[in-house]
């Protein structure tokens, strides 16, 4: 599921925990959950401050943790996306050199 403006909180993280197994799913539905996966991160970002606080509770986060999650699976996906790059996993062979 896609997220937008409207999306909450809660949405956002159950997208993200949802598709925290994109690598281990692998294949165009790896693809199409690192994807997801992205969208939750940039949410997150976007959304949650650094740190918070009421009534005297506070609490903080790291935003960096959540960046360098989204970088792995963007690199992820850049590496797993066939359909992004024609060529990938595909290898050719050469017939120079053969003998009959």
């Amino acid at each position: 599921m896609s997220l937008s403006s409207s999306s909450t909180l809660d949405t956002a993280k159950d997208a993200y925990k949802d598709n925290l197994s994109y690598a281990t799913t692998g294949g165009s539905a790896g693809v199409t959950k690192a994807r997801l996966f992205v969208e939750a991160c940039l949410w997150l970002l976007l959304e949650i401050p650094k740190a918070a606080g009421k009534g005297g509770a506070n609490i903080q986060m790291n935003p960096e943790l959540i960046r360098m999650e989204l970088e792995r699976a963007q690199a992820w996906i850049a590496a797993n996306d066939i359909s992004d790059n024609a060529n990938a996993g595909v290898t050719h062979f050469s017939l120079e050199g053969f003998r009959t």
